[in-house]
């Protein structure tokens, strides 16, 4: 059985109905890592203090390392805190239409007349 695909045309209100699920989503998530970051900021922070003499480390290489290790935690936040909410809005149902994956299957003519998949 195949299933029939319409393609619905690119509106205005459409587009900001896509665009609002994940803004809101995009906001939570980011809200979210804030939280985490700044709490793994602290206790990294406690123990990197703790540790700091015990390493013979300069005030400085200390502060230049924690700025290169906070500035990577700060990517890795903010790649997922982009990739969560188009996860989370992919498949979600949207009244007259919902935002899916489709997989890409050309149908070419042959020789018989026949559509055939490649």
């Amino acid at each position: 059985m195949e299933a029939i695909i319409e393609v619905l045309p690119v509106t205005a209100g459409r587009v900001f109905r896509v665009w609002w699920a994940y803004f809101w989503r995009s906001l939570v998530t980011l809200l979210a890592m804030f939280i985490v970051i700044i709490l793994a900021s602290i206790v990294f922070g406690l123990l990197f203090s703790l540790a700091v003499p015990v390493l013979g480390l300069e005030m400085e290489a200390a502060q230049g390392l924690s700025r290169v290790i906070g500035m990577i935690f700060g990517f890795a936040a903010g790649l997922l805190s982009s990739i969560i909410p188009v996860r989370l809005i992919l498949g979600k149902d949207f009244g007259e239409f919902r935002l899916a994956l489709i997989a890409y299957q050309p149908v070419v003519k042959n020789d018989n007349q026949y559509n055939q998949e490649i």
